[in-house]
């Protein structure tokens, strides 16, 4: 029965993946492929049509080795999976950069600027300068800055005067709307509602 059940499984997969790919395909808009491959999948292939794997492949962390036709030597699989450790670390530093951003915007606003609510706001008396926790700020703005909670103040109304610019952000640094000239308000400033996600209300 779980035999029975796996084949099933197996095959309604591979009919999904098809008719993935042929959509895909389709969309791509190249003949070659979006043709019927079970009237035109070309002629037989086997092994004489293929060629060896080589013996050395050279790449940017160093030549791999292989030995018995296509294993990798020890010294090579070490190689491939110290890459793998360095595409992953570089990847996963990308990936939190943005959240970790934040998290140093906020806790510096706590820390050094005394907010004591996420109702608080800030407004910078000068330009800002490089020693600040703000990776991308510029030193041509005058900045005014909150960072709200909804977690802790549940739905929250921002009110943002007329004449002043900005940028709202989630808590990963994605872009949720402007304020001011490019934003809803048109410069004439007006009242945001900022909600949870799933807010049901």
């Amino acid at each position: 029965m779980k035999t029975k059940q796996l084949i099933t499984s197996t095959v309604a997969g591979l009919m999904a993946v098809c008719l993935v790919a042929s959509v895909w395909a389709q969309k791509a808009g190249n003949p070659a492929e979006t043709r019927n491959l079970f009237g035109s999948a070309g002629k037989k292939q086997n092994a004489k049509d293929f060629k060896p794997a080589p013996d050395k492949i050279k790449t940017n962390f160093g030549t791999l080795k292989f030995e018995g036709g296509a294993f990798p030597t020890k010294a090579s699989v070490q190689k491939i999976y110290d890459e793998l450790d360095l595409q992953r670390a570089t990847q996963a530093y990308m990936d939190f950069f943005p959240a970790l951003s934040l998290y140093a915007i906020v806790k510096s606003q706590i820390r050094d600027f005394r907010f004591q609510t996420s109702s608080d706001v800030g407004v910078m008396a000068d330009f800002m300068h490089p020693s600040e926790n703000y990776l991308t700020g510029n030193d041509i703005t005058v900045y005014a800055f909150a960072s709200i909670d909804l977690k802790v103040d549940g739905p929250t109304v921002v009110e943002i005067p007329p004449g002043m610019y900005g940028t709202a952000n989630d808590a990963y640094f994605k872009y949720l709307t402007d304020f001011g000239s490019t934003g809803p308000d048109k410069g004439k400033g007006g009242k945001y509602l900022f909600l949870s996600p799933g807010y049901k209300g």
